[in-house]
């Protein structure tokens, strides 16, 4: 801006200089061209910068540190329970030709009665059943030598033809006697019990006695 009015000045200056030097080369009168008008040339002022103003500069503290991406979570997927290795043991073959045991008991292959037969207690009965064939019993022949006698009591079922049925021990002084107890009621036959006059089918326990003569 000073620079224009000082321009604007040294124009104006120039000017009148040309003019009387014009004047004085034709001869002629001069005349000065009428004045400026004194009205004020309206300055602006412009502030200037301070030299010592700095760019702000953020903090560490203001500065963002930047967010960890959150994992996203997969669904737990439930393994299913492996099967443990199994290994089978092998077992040796059965031996054959060995001498049957003397404490074995054979469980007699005869037929259990019907879930839906009726089977009465022989005390209630008009008649008990009545052992009609009794085959003695063979005596172990290691209680034999040893001298020793044994009573066993045998549970069974008498039926409507006398035969012998589901025979079990219940009481045993030797248990070297009950094979040979349950083998000897297996062949025995009974008269069956009645019940108003009708053989029925019926529960009685005997004993078998194995005595030394």
């Amino acid at each position: 801006m000073r620079r224009d009015l000082k321009a604007g000045i040294l124009c104006s200056a120039l000017l009148h200089i040309g003019a009387v030097t014009l004047g004085q080369l034709l001869g002629s009168e001069y005349v000065p061209p009428s004045p400026l008008p004194n009205d004020p040339i309206p300055v602006f002022l412009i502030p200037a910068l301070p030299d010592d103003i700095q760019e702000p500069v953020e903090s560490p503290e203001s500065i963002e540190s930047p967010v960890a991406p959150v994992p996203i979570m997969q669904p737990e997927l439930l393994q299913a329970p492996q099967p443990k290795d199994f290994t089978q043991p092998i077992q040796p073959p059965p031996q054959t030709n060995l001498a049957p045991s003397i404490f074995a008991v054979t469980i007699p292959n005869t037929p259990l009665y019907s879930a839906t037969e009726q089977i009465f207690d022989a005390s209630l009965l008009d008649s008990q059943p009545v052992p009609i064939v009794a085959p003695l019993s063979t005596y172990p022949s290691a209680m034999r030598k040893q001298g020793i006698r044994g009573e066993v009591v045998i549970r069974l079922v008498v039926d409507t033809e006398g035969r012998v049925r589901s025979p079990r021990v219940v009481e045993s002084t030797q248990s070297e006697f009950d094979r040979a107890a349950l083998d000897a009621v297996m062949r025995w036959r009974f008269k069956a019990g009645r019940s108003n006059g009708v053989p029925v089918s019926s529960w009685i326990e005997v004993p078998v006695v194995f005595s030394v003569r």
